[in-house]
């Protein structure tokens, strides 16, 4: 999700959508990169490591709503952008 932001003493006061989403439930996120080739290979306190060939990624698990930051940082590393949310 592309948003703008507008703090004012460190919180956020205004949240504007500029068009698209990421997903943010971890459920989710993990079973979308199982299906494009992840597997978890281990699992420490809640946070499932997915990893595909020299790739990790780390998905805080279980969690509904993944805070926004967290979840494009997923997506990033994952190649993922706003065209191909599955």
């Amino acid at each position: 999700m592309r948003v703008a932001l507008l703090f004012l003493s460190g919180r956020v006061i205004l949240q504007k959508d500029l068009g698209w989403s990421v997903e943010r439930n971890s459920q989710k996120i993990i079973a979308r990169l199982k299906r494009e080739g992840f597997e978890v290979v281990s699992i420490k306190g809640s946070h499932h490591k997915l990893r595909r060939g020299s790739q990790t990624i780390i998905v805080p698990h279980p969690k509904k709503d993944l805070p926004i930051g967290t979840a494009l940082a997923i997506a990033k590393q994952a190649g993922w952008n706003a065209s191909d949310k599955s």
